[in-house]
């Protein structure tokens, strides 16, 4: 049970991996990049293939828990029935594991695309609730105003950093200089350093904990 319960969160952790779909462009498909043209846009068909799988993944669970839920308390013939569930989930992720282990290996990051992307989005609008947090504002109450901010620079049609710090004002007295510091996106990653965070030194402490696991398995 607890095995198949592990593999579980594997199975989705691949699943939300597999959101580098979205991250994805076309340029001269290798061996390994397969596309479909079968939907609205081309996507890495072999990257969508394990998030597919998930669910086969979960319903192997299901079915390992519905056949030991309503066992006695010591050992019942009914057990021989984990073996498909189990042995099924495990040839799954095997698969899973290797491609991704392939594809991951000659996978290209854009930064400056990706940062691109985040222009004009107010991805950052919680923290200009948080810098107001901090400021000694009550979350509730900074949370309003951010909300306000928001709306009415889109109806402005304008972004968090066409706003003048007049502007930002009129909205709270709280806003000073520094919030032009706190909306640019690299200074919103920086700041998320508890576990599983987006900061450097927390996803260099992540990494580090997996190859101490993988070294030790």
């Amino acid at each position: 049970m607890r095995e198949a319960s592990a593999k579980n969160s594997m199975a989705k952790s691949l699943s939300e991996t597999a959101s580098i779909l979205l991250w994805t462009t076309l340029e001269k498909p290798k061996s390994r990049a397969v596309y479909s043209r079968s939907i609205a846009w081309e996507v890495p068909a072999k990257a969508a293939a394990p998030k597919g799988e998930t669910g086969r993944v979960y319903g192997n669970l299901m079915s390992l828990l519905t056949t030991m839920k309503s066992l006695p308390l010591a050992y019942n013939r009914d057990m021989q029935e984990d073996k498909i569930p189990l042995f099924g989930t495990v040839d799954t992720l095997k698969g899973s594991l290797s491609l991704y282990a392939k594809m991951l290996d000659t996978v290209k990051i854009d930064k400056k695309k990706m940062l691109a992307s985040l222009e004009g989005d107010f991805s950052m609008a919680t923290d200009l609730a948080d810098y107001l947090v901090r400021k000694g504002l009550p979350f509730r109450k900074a949370h309003q105003i951010v909300s306000k901010l928001v709306k009415e620079t889109i109806k402005k049609k304008k972004d968090l950093d066409d706003l003048t710090l007049k502007e930002f004002k009129t909205y709270s007295k709280l806003f000073g200089r520094d919030v032009f510091d706190t909306i640019k996106v690299k200074a919103g990653i920086a700041a998320r350093k508890s576990l599983g965070g987006t900061a450097k030194e927390s996803v260099k402490r992540l990494i580090a904990q997996g190859k101490e696991i993988v070294r030790k398995a």
